[in-house]
């Protein structure tokens, strides 16, 4: 699926959205940049796609689990936090 490569093809899928305020837009603001995968993992989630149903995959191609995903509570914490911690050192 990746050949390797999830970072380009989380860009391509940023450039295809098309809208600053989409889904895969939010995901890169939130993880504060395109983040690199290690091999190890890239392999692993190769095999775990390969394993997937075709409604599983096609749930996540729709983008279901990243609308699901970036809607996680901890991504409000994670923010809280880090205003605590940035007001606290001031």
């Amino acid at each position: 699926m990746s050949n390797g490569n999830l970072t380009e093809l989380l860009r391509q899928a940023v450039q295809r959205e098309g809208t600053k305020n989409g889904r895969y837009h939010q995901a890169v603001r939130l993880l504060g940049d395109y983040p690199e995968w290690p091999a190890d993992e890239t392999r692993d989630i190769d095999l775990y796609v390969a394993s997937l149903s075709a409604a599983s995959l096609r749930a996540r191609v729709a983008g279901s689990e990243v609308d699901a995903a970036l809607a996680d509570p901890r991504w409000a914490a994670a923010e809280t936090l880090a205003n605590e911690c940035a007001r606290g050192q001031q």
